[in-house]
């Protein structure tokens, strides 16, 4: 079983660079970052829905039955946040750059809510192998930003330097956007539920956004 979920984890990671990649091209053709990642997130809501209305029918009645608290806008709002923020980070950094930056984010906020329990989240103490590995991923950012930073000049230098701690701090959404996910699906009792709810709230709040900047 551990076995599985691991493969499973390491599946969807692979997922995180193509859809980043594929969005950043639908950026090109859309000539913006939020009509992207609105056609993504709603495509996303669009499918959830159909699966939810296969597996899950009744469960949309929790909508009007249950009491709306953060976790139902939360999570929606830090994936938008991210997916928003990578399709600003890739074209500036490359995807490489962009992957490890975002997962050393992710990481270390993963760490943070462990160590104090956040969101509900099962307390995790902070071991000595945890601070080696945070201490390898930061080094590995480095090593991969060495070399490109000698083919740059001294201002694009500090301009990806910059970009990269915007890389960091984007990643430590996910981590929050899963605890509070994982909070509502323990909530309403269904994860493909919590999922859409997620998704829809974060197609409205892509909407609202892009209306306002692209009147």
């Amino acid at each position: 079983m551990l076995l599985l979920l691991l493969g499973l984890g390491l599946c969807a990671g692979f997922a995180v660079p193509i859809q980043t990649a594929i969005n950043s091209k639908l950026s090109l053709y859309t000539r913006s970052p939020f009509y992207a990642a609105t056609i993504s997130f709603g495509t996303g809501t669009i499918g959830l829905l159909l699966i939810n209305i296969v597996f899950n029918p009744q469960l949309f009645n929790v909508i009007f039955s249950s009491q709306i608290q953060y976790t139902w806008f939360l999570g929606g709002m830090m994936g938008v946040i991210f997916l928003s923020g990578n399709l600003l980070l890739l074209p500036r950094i490359g995807a490489s750059l962009t992957v490890v930056t975002t997962v050393s984010g992710q990481i270390a906020m993963s760490v943070v809510i462990d160590t104090l329990g956040l969101f509900n989240v099962s307390y995790q103490p902070f071991s000595t192998l945890k601070g080696i590995g945070l201490l390898l991923l930061l080094l590995g950012v480095v090593l991969m930003n060495l070399n490109r930073q000698s083919l740059l000049d001294n201002q694009r230098s500090s301009r990806t330097t910059f970009w990269l701690c915007i890389g960091v701090i984007l990643g430590c959404a996910p981590p929050i956007q899963t605890a509070i996910n994982t909070q509502l699906s323990q909530s309403i009792h269904s994860p493909l539920f919590a999922s859409f709810i997620s998704f829809l709230v974060g197609t409205l709040v892509l909407i609202i956004i892009t209306s306002i900047i692209h009147r």
